[in-house]
């Protein structure tokens, strides 16, 4: 009789291992961003998908401005925050997908001399390679690019901060 309990119990534990991992959607990144010549890096959380293609991600970014006519500003830092919804676009594998974004930012801080109650907006598309949805691992990493429409009248000198193109990589981790 014990050997047959501990057979069973072998057994099941085998077929709770082969489970894929599951995972409630909600999660947390990494980013590095250049953002109209503009490097910066930041945090986000993201929820799960909402009727099978819609996320909501916030995040907080600090940026430096490479401002190369301005000697004395090069790599002022910067910070804003963003309120974001993306579209999944296509399920090209289980691991890989597309997306749209579309976000609204908000600079939170800058230089003193800056006026920082500023609102923009960007949009544009993505790449995710998503190992967490074939159940390999939670560990997904992304590329995106897209517009950015730049925070104007920041500062007499500076027509616009973070504006133009713009590109991301990160990862993100999900729980």
């Amino acid at each position: 009789m014990k050997r047959i309990t501990i057979l069973a119990l072998m057994l099941l534990s085998i077929g709770v291992i082969a489970q894929e991992r599951t995972s409630k959607g909600w999660g947390v990144g990494f980013q590095l961003n250049e953002w109209g010549n503009d490097f910066g890096m930041g945090i986000s959380a993201f929820s799960p998908e909402f009727f099978g293609a819609l996320t909501i991600d916030v995040s907080y970014v600090n940026q430096f401005r490479s401002s190369i006519t301005i000697s004395g500003e090069a790599w002022q830092p910067y910070g804003m925050a963003t309120l974001g919804v993306r579209g999944k676009a296509g399920q090209i594998t289980p691991w890989f997908h597309m997306y749209g974004f579309g976000r609204v930012s908000f600079m939170t801080n800058g230089p003193s001399d800056w006026n920082t109650d500023k609102i923009t907006g960007s949009g544009g598309f993505g790449f995710e390679f998503n190992t967490q949805g074939a159940g390999l691992s939670p560990v997904s990493y992304y590329i995106e690019m897209g517009g950015y429409g730049g925070f104007s009248n920041v500062h007499p000198l500076h027509q616009s901060v973070a504006g133009g193109f713009g590109t991301t990589v990160g990862l993100r981790v999900y729980f």
